[in-house]
């Protein structure tokens, strides 16, 4: 599933949707992927053949290389380039490696890696866009003299947002190190 696709299918929560601005719909899945990232955090795991290789995005954290006897090794990532050169014999290879996910900067088009829990991402974003949306609901119907019309209210939607952050939370991926 690609980003584009989660926001699409929180807009489509939305009877009324006056956030029609794909900028801020942007911002809001951005926001909401960063929050999953720095909070859950999303964990790659790679078998590499050579020692050397292309990451993109940039990582937000290396968790570790393995040589295949098991042994930590040392590595050098370039932040220009972003090649990951793991210094070690060739001979030690292949090398287990893990580290941290940056899909705030992660192309909107492409999909996402698959042990993301998508739907609380997608709740996320349906808060952060639905406290805005229904704030500006509400200034609508003021102006509109439609104090009947139903509809969440934005602390609703806050409400909403603290129970998903928690339970993205609760969700948190822990470093390999940490898993002894």
């Amino acid at each position: 599933m690609t980003p584009h696709y989660l926001l699409e299918q929180a807009l489509a929560r939305f009877p009324i949707l006056l956030i029609k601005d794909e900028l801020k719909q942007e911002r809001y899945l951005r926001d909401a992927l960063q929050f999953y990232s720095q909070h859950s955090g999303i964990i790659m795991r790679l078998q590499l053949e050579q020692p050397e290789i292309l990451i993109t995005p940039k990582p937000l954290a290396f968790n570790g290389i393995y040589n295949i006897r098991g042994e930590w090794c040392r590595y050098r990532y370039d932040e220009i380039s972003n090649y990951l050169h793991v210094l070690d014999d060739v001979r030690n290879g292949p090398w287990s490696m893990s580290y941290f996910v940056n899909v705030v900067q992660w192309d909107l088009n492409v999909d996402l890696p698959n042990d993301l829990e998508y739907s609380l991402i997608i709740d996320l974003i349906e808060s952060l866009v639905g406290e805005a949306n229904a704030q500006a609901l509400s200034m609508s119907k003021f102006l509109a003299n439609l104090e009947s019309m139903d509809g969440k209210q934005p602390s609703e939607y806050h409400q909403q947002r603290e129970s998903v952050e928690q339970q993205i939370r609760e969700s948190a991926q822990l470093p390999d190190f940490a898993l002894i």
